[in-house]
């Protein structure tokens, strides 16, 4: 029996399409001379040379900035161009912070994404790394063990996940969908029942990509801080960070309506 002769002569119909072209123009672009929105002090500093520095208030002390990278670079929203991922340092008073946020180029300049996508601050572990995957962003960090870990130690838990952006947000695209912040399980302990259906969402705002649609949970899982009764609605928030535990026992990390899980 003869060999069959796969793929012979192709003509140009059976030619794969050429990848597109990716702009990385943001490349060119100083972000050590930007003006940003620094989440972590809920302030906008303008950088220049890749610092800048606030002199003290009169209720306050004075408040540092740095640049941190090295940036990471991918088509992070599939329109053609780079976006970048870039790391921001404040320090000052009590406060001492690290974040990374994603800037988004678009109509020729670079846009900053105000949520970070990984941050630190005080007694928590240190950001290990943000790099460029073919999924989005990736961060490795190392997270706070209660009980395990002191405010000198920083953090003892690896923690890897992937960023991607939805509908002008950023949401975790990997190991699962969801928000950027982790569900630590040493933390989210308290178990409630749902009143009703829940609807978890990638931040606490309505306006946030949903996780799923509205669902009926077993159980949700909540910090001791949720329900403390000590605590008033207003000091509280509207929204929680939360382990939703299904019949199944399959769990989802996600933002939910104070109102959806608290009993009433």
């Amino acid at each position: 029996m003869g060999l069959a002769v796969l793929g012979g002569a192709a003509g140009c119909d059976d030619a794969a399409p050429a990848p597109r072209a990716v702009s990385s123009e943001i490349r060119g672009f100083d972000f050590g001379a930007a003006e940003w929105v620094d989440a972590m002090s809920a302030s906008t500093v303008q950088l220049t040379g890749g610092r800048a520095r606030r002199a003290p208030a009169a209720a306050w002390g004075g408040m540092s900035w740095q640049m941190l990278g090295p940036s990471a670079y991918l088509d992070l929203d599939a329109d053609g161009d780079e976006d970048a991922a870039v790391g921001l340092h404040s320090h000052g008073g009590q406060m001492f912070s690290f974040a990374w946020y994603i800037w988004l180029w678009q109509d020729g300049r670079a846009v900053q994404v105000r949520r970070p996508i990984a941050e630190t601050s005080r007694c928590a572990g240190p950001i290990d790394s943000v790099t460029a995957t073919p999924a989005g962003f990736q961060v490795r960090m190392l997270i706070t063990e209660m009980g395990r870990d002191d405010c000198a130690g920083g953090g003892s838990v690896p923690v890897t996940y992937v960023v991607g952006i939805r509908d002008g947000w950023p949401v975790r695209v990997a190991p699962d969908f969801g928000p950027i912040e982790t569900c630590n399980p040493h933390e989210l302990t308290v178990p409630l029942s749902p009143p009703s259906a829940v609807q978890l969402r990638t931040a606490p705002d309505d306006a946030a990509p949903p996780i799923g649609s509205p669902a009926r949970y077993a159980t949700v899982l909540t910090t001791e801080l949720a329900v403390s009764p000590y605590l008033s609605a207003q000091e509280r928030g509207d929204w929680l960070l939360v382990t939703a535990v299904a019949a199944g026992g399959h769990r989802r990390c996600g933002w939910a309506r104070a109102d959806q899980v608290l009993p009433g």
